[in-house]
């Protein structure tokens, strides 16, 4: 078994909106439905889980219906946190320890199926329990001091910019949720409880620069032009 969870629980506060940032159009269509339908529409995916704020549970099933999309199991509450509501969707599933879980950001609609069938492969072959898209870093990157002066550079050319879906084997990723909140650890993404709570290599898979997450105004504007290339190369 193989599901998605997609996380739409964010507060959207830099998107300067009354609105979640995933229930905004690009090119006529809600960006949480565009998000969805990259795994609809993949028969590597057997369910998709929405977890997303109390107000916008009703809107979300709704739109899933108006838009025939068959296999999202349900829309849930998430939490006040991205890690919090994250745990609540893993605990909602009635999921094997070997069963496949993807975790993606309900705000990166452009993914490529392609990226999500290797992390689903990378997975069922046995040669990792944890996989996560990422993509080369362009810029250089410095490290500062508490008073705002470089300390030192890292390496770039191993250093990469991760995404989502993050991919993991059910059993290995709960386990870690629930270790991470005994221990009141915070973290950003989900990889990161992997790496700080259990001993189990993840594995990145090179994705591309598309696959952005829309969080600012500016990042619907990014979006349009991402689907105008895709439309002029079909």
């Amino acid at each position: 078994m193989t599901t998605a969870i997609i996380v739409a629980a964010g507060s959207s506060s830099r998107m300067k909106t009354n609105i979640s940032k995933q229930l905004i159009e690009i090119d006529g269509i809600p960006v949480i439905i565009r998000t969805i339908n990259v795994f609809e529409f993949l028969p590597e995916i057997d369910s998709v889980l929405i977890v997303t704020r109390k107000c916008d549970i009703e809107i979300i099933k709704k739109l899933v219906s108006e838009h025939n999309i068959k296999k999202v199991s349900a829309v849930i509450e998430g939490g006040g946190t991205r890690q919090e509501s994250v745990f609540l969707g893993l605990s909602h599933l009635n999921s094997d320890n070997d069963d496949i879980v993807l975790i993606h950001d309900g705000a990166r609609p452009f993914v490529s199926a392609s990226h999500i069938k290797e992390i689903i492969s990378e997975l069922r072959s046995g040669s990792s329990k944890a996989a996560a898209i990422g993509v080369p870093v362009k810029d250089t990157i410095k490290q500062t001091d508490e008073r705002g002066y470089i300390e030192n550079t890292p390496d770039r050319s191993k250093l990469v910019s991760i995404q989502t879906p993050q991919g993991f084997r059910y059993g290995i990723i709960m386990e870690a949720h629930k270790k991470a909140r005994e221990l009141n650890l915070s973290v950003t993404d989900d990889c990161a409880v992997i790496e700080a709570l259990t001993s189990e290599p993840v594995k990145v898979i090179t994705g591309d620069y598309n696959n952005i997450k829309i969080t600012t105004p500016e990042d619907i504007i990014l979006g349009e032009a991402i689907i105008a290339k895709i439309q002029n190369n079909t």
